[in-house]
């Protein structure tokens, strides 16, 4: 079984890692509807009523949490921001995946209407 050490030395299984980091995002979104009604992106103000999926990503990665004995950082809610699609790959430096003949606004406003927050919420 994997286990990841968290800052104080504590090991923790990756099956409880990911229920937590389950439970943040859910606190995560919950907080923003709280506060402001509606999910949105973070970093460029996009929010799901354009047609944009909206993340829930990590500041610092799971992957980079875990490997330097920071697992808590995985579950806090602090270290999670709502992110479009682009911004979250910007984020991530992954590649944009556009044609120089198509703006990045076109290229936002495409897909489905629903919200995409981490692969398993959706919300109308």
């Amino acid at each position: 079984m994997n286990t990841y050490r968290t800052t104080s030395g504590e090991r923790i299984p990756k099956s409880v890692i990911d229920r937590k980091i389950s439970e943040a995002k859910r606190q995560k979104i919950n907080q923003m509807l709280e506060e402001y009604g509606y999910i949105f992106c973070e970093e460029c103000g996009r929010n799901a009523n354009s047609g944009v999926p909206i993340d829930c990503s990590h500041t610092i990665s799971v992957d980079e949490a875990q490997k330097r004995g920071r697992a808590e950082l995985a579950w806090s809610v602090d270290n999670i921001k709502m992110r479009c699609r682009l911004c979250h790959r910007i984020h991530d430096k992954n590649n944009l995946n556009y044609t120089q003949n198509e703006s990045i606004g076109e290229r936002l406003c495409t897909g489905n209407r629903k919200i995409r927050v981490a692969g398993k919420f959706r919300i109308a």
